[in-house]
């Protein structure tokens, strides 16, 4: 288990989300900083972002992603600044409490049993992946607008486990294909790449 924790990176995360000025948004940081991991969780097991400050690391990364996006000519679709902020840095707070460090066993370059730390994904609350998240936001009292709900929703694209079908969503909130590629962006360019644990 590697160590990336940038208190920068927090303090980033906490000026950015108290400038959209919104209702609820105190709460939704008060609670993440006294009752969940997340600025110390990994984005995930071993796939991209798997170390401590992981998951802290790729909302800020999906957001610097978002917001070039944003501000390019390729899209006739502008997402308002708060909008930007909002998505991205709290698109994956359904993961925050769900990883816990366990031991594992491998054989090294050596071919010897050698014992190590890493992740194990533990979900008490199987909502969905972004039903999650709009889950925690919305009972924290975080005033949404419905283009946002529909993106935190739909980020995962077609990665999205659910029957529901993307393309009603997407032809309800075009601007879902801009949270999902700023997502891809940040896991598949910016971050880590998947280890052989």
């Amino acid at each position: 288990v590697k160590n990336n924790m940038n208190k920068d990176n927090t303090e980033n995360f906490k000026k950015l989300l108290m400038a959209t000025k919104r209702i609820g948004i105190e709460a939704v940081l008060n609670w993440l900083e006294h009752a969940t991991d997340f600025f110390t969780a990994p984005a995930s097991t071993r796939f991209h972002s798997s170390y401590e400050g992981g998951l802290l690391e790729h909302s800020i990364n999906t957001y610097n992603a978002l917001k070039v996006l944003n501000e390019t000519e390729l899209t006739n679709r502008h997402l308002l600044k708060d909008t930007v902020a909002i998505v991205a840095l709290l698109h994956d707070i359904c993961k925050a409490n769900t990883y816990k460090v366990v031991d594992r066993w491998r054989k090294d370059k050596n071919n010897k049993w050698e014992q190590y730390k890493t992740y194990e994904f533990n979900e008490d609350e199987p909502l969905g992946h972004g039903e999650k998240s709009i889950f925690i936001l919305q009972r924290l009292g975080l005033q949404m607008t419905e283009q946002e709900v529909y993106m935190i929703r739909w980020h995962m694209g077609g990665f999205d486990e659910s029957k529901l079908p993307l393309q009603s969503a997407m032809k309800k909130c075009p601007e879902i294909a801009l949270i999902h590629a700023a997502d891809l962006i940040a896991t598949h360019t910016i971050e880590s790449e998947v280890t052989d644990d």
